[in-house]
């Protein structure tokens, strides 16, 4: 007589299973970014803890829990495949020169009397095209920074306009990771996402550009003292690509390129992997760099010796390799490795149903657009101040908010905007986050709050809140859904976890 091995039937989730599962991932985060452990692979324990209690107490088997994590997956790789070209992106702009050209000219526009307004567009412009805040803070910022101090000027406002421009692209742009990662989680495509947050960061931006040119207005500055450091920096860059007038026309194509897809709403991967091409190209026919050097610049990133203008026996700046030795597909690997284990926690937690039985008991009645959006940005601000980054908070916001938005048929492009205005914005503005501790370190270890601190001078966070506030209550560029398209969204949430 064979024996079948009995199979025991699948459990639903109590409250306090899910209230314990839910803790212990607090905890396991909260405690280990505390403890300076890698946030990254803390996310693998809480996949242990929340796939061990649905195996062992739940019941449910393995290979239900892997197809969910596979199906939450599939939905993210493009956005991966995405943050491999944008890597790439970045070190080929670097290696033909379009980036540094920008660089170059945007140095040569600098007046007194706008060093504030001129310090927040640059580096807003500088993080747009790169999609990087702290490329654009670490390089037009900090050559922004020494201008400021030869003119005697306030420098917490000049690291406030100098944060604020930064994370403006960082929010903005399509090749930012964060504009990437945000609507992957929340279910939403990149270019509807960019759109949502127009609603509220470009009337914010305007608002940050009028306060830094009255800053600049009212304040008495001496004449514009010529920096050396940025003297330098700009004979260097001469020397490396050789601007001149048609250089500089074929160096303006890849910004269109990929301001033309945005604008046109074409598939954003091709249209990298063309620029990724192209600007090979350009390095060679406008520089005589190599082919070979190019591929690198793309897969490694960009670095001094990638090209051959530079004299054998010529040293240097330290400046102008903090600048350009950047970019390449590889320097997305830590954000991928990201998704793959936040992905897996969050495909635990939700398969368990932990987050529905919790959230059922505390904030499943959301009644209102209001509520959804002050309910997730909160959420959003202490996973910020909790574990120091991001990343996380995207994930989970994903999770514990989709239904509520679906529900009061706000679409998920507000859930994205929401985890956007709260998770790029505000990591500046906390001490012991990543990007708290790059800003203060890279500018003199200048504090952030208090005496001398740049924190209330940023102005664009705390403005994009007050308009998604605004936006919430009136109804403005919020997505509404139908009655159709809520129970369609419903109905495709609910399978992916069934």
């Amino acid at each position: 007589m064979s024996k079948t091995k009995e199979t025991k039937p699948i459990k639903t989730t109590s409250f306090g299973l899910a209230l314990f599962v839910l803790l212990a991932t607090v905890v396991i985060l909260v405690a280990g970014c505390i403890k300076g452990l890698q946030y990254r692979y803390l996310l693998l324990f809480v996949a242990v803890v929340a796939g061990g209690a649905n195996m062992l107490v739940l019941h449910i088997p393995w290979d239900d829990c892997l197809e969910t994590l596979c199906v939450k997956m599939k939905s993210v790789i493009p956005t991966l495949c995405m943050m491999w070209c944008t890597g790439g992106i970045i070190g080929t702009m670097i290696f033909c020169g379009a980036v540094p050209m920008v660089i170059y000219y945007g140095f040569m526009v600098i007046s007194p009397q706008f060093i504030y307004l001129s310090a927040f567009l640059l580096c807003l412009i500088m993080s747009t095209l790169t999609g990087s805040s702290w490329t654009s803070a670490g390089t037009a910022g900090v050559a922004m920074f020494g201008m400021a101090m030869g003119m005697g000027a306030n420098l917490p406002i000049v690291v406030g306009a100098i944060v604020a421009g930064s994370i403006f692209g960082d929010k903005m742009s399509p090749l930012s990771e964060t504009t990437n990662m945000a609507p992957a989680c929340a279910g939403t495509d990149l270019y509807t996402h960019i759109g949502s947050m127009m609603y509220d960061t470009l009337p914010a931006a305007i608002v940050s550009a009028i306060v830094f040119l009255i800053a600049g207005m009212t304040s008495d500055l001496g004449s514009v003292a010529t920096d050396e450091t940025i003297t330098t920096l700009m004979e260097e860059l001469m020397m490396i690509y050789n601007f001149c007038w048609w250089k500089n026309i074929l160096l303006l194509v890849p910004f269109g390129i990929i301001f033309y897809a945005a604008l046109a709403k074409k598939p954003v991967i091709p249209a990298l992997v063309l620029d990724i091409i192209l600007c090979i190209i350009l390095g060679m026919v406008c520089h005589g760099f190599t082919l070979a050097n190019g591929m690198t610049a793309a897969y490694s990133g960009f670095s001094l010796g990638l090209v051959d203008t530079i004299p054998q026996d010529f040293e240097t700046s330290e400046f102008l390799t903090k600048i350009l030795v950047r970019g390449g597909s590889i320097s997305m690997a830590s954000v991928i490795f990201t998704c793959f284990t936040g992905f897996a926690a969050a495909a635990m937690i939700s398969k368990g149903g932990y987050l529905d039985c919790v959230l059922g008991r505390t904030i499943g009645n959301l009644k209102s657009r209001l509520s959804c959006v002050l309910a997730a940005e909160v959420t959003m601000l202490a996973i910020m101040i909790a574990t120091g980054t991001a990343y996380v908070g995207f994930i989970m916001l994903g999770e514990m908010y989709k239904k509520s938005f679906i529900k009061n048929k706000v679409g998920m492009p507000v859930l994205s905007r929401c985890m956007e205005d709260i998770g790029t914005c505000f990591g500046c503005l906390i001490p012991w986050s990543l990007s708290g501790a790059y800003y203060a370190g890279l500018f003199d270890n200048m504090p952030i709050w208090g005496e001398g601190g740049y924190a209330l001078w940023t102005v664009l966070p705390y403005v994009t809140i007050i308009f998604a506030v605004i936006l919430a209550i009136t109804g403005i560029g919020m997505y509404k859904m139908t009655d159709e398209e809520a129970e369609k969204e419903m109905a495709e949430l609910e399978a992916e976890v069934a």
